[in-house]
């Protein structure tokens, strides 16, 4: 598990929330914390060049902890997340 304190340049410049790597696979989680228009405009951006380097998985925080249900939600990700990486 990495959190890049340093961005990633890749045509725009990329700082993920969370990297998990494997020997064969690399995983970028996307946690979606704001509904402003122009981080969401990013994100769109964004999101298309992290899926070139590896597989992406958005976790919606803003709407999960309106329902209540963040820690449920970030558990689900984990569990997606530990399930790819553990495959051959």
């Amino acid at each position: 598990l990495d959190k890049p304190v340093f961005p990633i340049v890749k045509g725009e410049t990329l700082r993920p929330d969370f990297v998990f790597r494997s020997p064969n696979r690399t995983i970028f989680l996307e946690v979606m914390g704001s509904s402003d228009d122009e981080y969401e405009e990013r994100k769109e951006r964004v999101l298309p060049e992290l899926q070139q380097m590896g597989e992406v998985i958005v976790l919606d925080a803003l709407r999960a902890e309106q329902d209540r249900r963040l820690e449920d939600e970030i558990n689900q990700a984990l569990k997606k997340i530990s399930a790819k990486l553990l495959k051959h």
